[in-house]
């Protein structure tokens, strides 16, 4: 009998796939609003890391719940925003990790980058 560990299609490491927000540490030392940046990973490996149209006080930004601080309209709007562009990466990364994952058990950094450009 064989091992199941035999069995590619049985065994496939999972894909963690993340989309944060983030300023350029090189930003942070100039006064005024910074651009954020959105950065694309697939296990661990940056597939992007491009301006998503966003500025905002590095005071005011929350890296740790990755949204901009306040309650104003314009804060709530802008907030929107930034769900509304994670939800859609991550819609495309994940539809990139199902194709690429049941054809070569990984996702390629190539073929994630040219998604997004």
């Amino acid at each position: 009998m064989e091992s199941l560990n035999n069995f590619p299609s049985l065994h496939r490491p999972r894909l963690k796939i993340s989309v944060r927000f983030r300023i350029r540490s090189s930003q942070t030392k100039t006064a005024g609003a910074k651009q954020l940046y959105i950065r694309l990973s697939v296990s661990g490996i940056t597939v992007g890391d491009y301006a998503c149209g966003v500025k905002v006080l590095p005071s005011q930004w929350d890296q740790k719940t990755q949204c901009i601080k306040g309650r104003s309209v314009e804060v709530q709007r802008l907030n929107d925003r930034l769900a509304e562009t994670r939800t859609e990466h991550m819609e495309i990364l994940r539809e990139l990790k199902n194709r690429y994952q049941d054809k070569r058990g990984s996702v390629p950094a190539v073929a994630a980058r040219a998604s997004f450009q």
